[in-house]
């Protein structure tokens, strides 16, 4: 299968930076990180994010609920396992997600969202979200590489703008900048995000969330951006940059049907490259 969410929009590599007090950009954290309980089960809630419900496939991937109603697998790319309060006191996590990228133990805060996440390898990712319930901070450690890196996000309107960051390895160390745009000659308005799809990777351009952007189409990584993103522009430490380009196709409806990703390389290489294809359905 094609990386999805290399789509869900925006997170390869990673990003840090200050806000303002607006409530789209301040950094408070909505919830905190306890494992188990009800009140943080019960905050689970995708129509938060789907309003008018998950898309029913997702790139060739159908999805599947559970007898309460919550996403239980995404084709053969995602499966859900959702731990009992009791279960989740005991073993510190509340749902496990099998992907082909890994497995995952989430912790979901009292807001019902992934507050950390913890692969089999002992990688560490932490997730922070504004009070509106956008993701705005992300940091992860990673044992085996010993790698670190920082990545906050920027709104405005409702729209996801910026993310800065860094990451480091033994030897490395390097910064990385992201800017979306939602506007472009032929669509001077943006496009609506009818139903709240977003690319974790494209669209938010810094992070490589690995199987972990499976868990934004369960409803547990915040809400989306207000428009769907046209263009992403990269820039890295040492000032080169790239721009990726989301040519979106709306169904009947205005429900997005499919989007095309393309890219121009470094901001020197004026060349567009053909990218993949995604395809969503709703029905």
């Amino acid at each position: 299968m094609k990386p999805l969410l290399s789509l869900t929009i925006a997170l390869g590599t990673l990003l840090l930076c200050s806000c303002s007090p607006d409530p789209e950009k301040n950094h408070g954290f909505s919830g905190a990180n306890n494992p188990g309980g009800s009140r943080a089960l019960a905050a689970m809630d995708a129509s938060r994010v789907f309003p008018d419900g998950v898309p029913s496939v997702i790139d060739g991937e159908r999805v599947s609920y559970d007898a309460s109603g919550r996403v239980s697998a995404i084709g053969q790319a995602a499966k859900f396992t959702y731990l009992s309060a009791e279960d989740a006191d005991k073993m510190g996590y509340n749902i496990l997600l099998a992907t082909a990228e890994g497995t995952y133990k989430l912790c979901i805060n009292d807001e019902g969202w992934v507050g950390y996440a913890e692969r089999e390898n002992g990688e560490r990712i932490n997730l922070a979200y504004t009070l509106a319930g956008y993701l705005n901070h992300i940091d992860w450690r990673d044992p085996v590489t010993d790698g670190s890196g920082e990545l906050v996000f920027y709104y405005e309107y409702g729209n996801l703008l910026t993310g800065k960051g860094t990451c480091s390895y033994p030897g490395y160390s390097g910064r990385l900048d992201v800017t979306l745009s939602y506007t472009n000659t032929e669509n001077p308005d943006g496009i609506d995000n009818r139903d709240g799809l977003i690319f974790m990777n494209h669209g938010i351009g810094a992070f490589d969330l690995g199987g972990l952007q499976w868990a934004y189409y369960a409803g547990m990584l915040g809400k989306p951006s207000r428009q769907l993103p046209l263009q992403m522009t990269t820039s890295t430490h040492n000032d080169t940059s790239t721009q990726e380009f989301y040519e979106w196709q709306l169904d009947a409806e205005g429900y997005p049907a499919s989007v095309t990703v393309s890219e121009t390389g470094m901001a020197s290489d004026r060349i567009r490259y053909a990218g993949a294809t995604y395809n969503f359905s709703w029905k």
